[in-house]
């Protein structure tokens, strides 16, 4: 008897589990194409909205023969770095790849890979970041609450 109440209740958290998987996806689908849109478009205010004001941004850099450098941004600070670079580089390319989401206790993730391609002062310039995007739901729309990047630039 134990044994029939733990298999069905395993069922039972089978199935709500897989129910909620079309949720996830539909969620972070949409804040994919609303990041990308604005990446594509250059819209700082677009990512604004996406991005909660406390945010936590972590970006790793990869450096040859050296250790990671390790920069922790604000919201403002991420915002103020990719104006910059859309202000001062030509004929920048964004390729999301391997996008992958996930259910977490407190909201979603979405995980995926970042190329760029760029020219800066006279330079191509090419960076690939491996991406996490953390999002809750608030208001019935996914707002990213952290954002962590390693990154190589060649």
């Amino acid at each position: 008897m134990v044994s029939e109440m733990k298999t069905i209740r395993i069922l039972i958290g089978s199935i709500l589990l897989l129910s909620m998987l079309p949720a996830v996806a539909a969620d972070t689908k949409a804040l994919m194409e609303r990041y990308r849109q604005s990446l594509d478009q250059q819209d700082a205010e677009g990512l604004k909205r996406l991005i909660s004001p406390d945010a936590s941004i972590r970006l790793l850099l990869e450096q040859p023969e050296k250790e990671p450098l390790v920069l922790t941004l604000t919201r403002q600070e991420h915002l103020q770095q990719l104006r910059a670079l859309w202000r001062f580089s030509e004929t920048e390319t964004y390729e999301l790849s391997d996008i992958r989401t996930a259910s977490t206790n407190n909201g979603k993730s979405v995980s995926f890979t970042q190329h760029e391609r760029y020219r800066l002062l006279g330079e191509t310039l090419n960076r690939q970041s491996a991406i996490t995007l953390w999002a809750i739901d608030e208001n019935g729309m996914p707002l990213i609450v952290r954002i962590e990047a390693l990154t190589r630039e060649w």
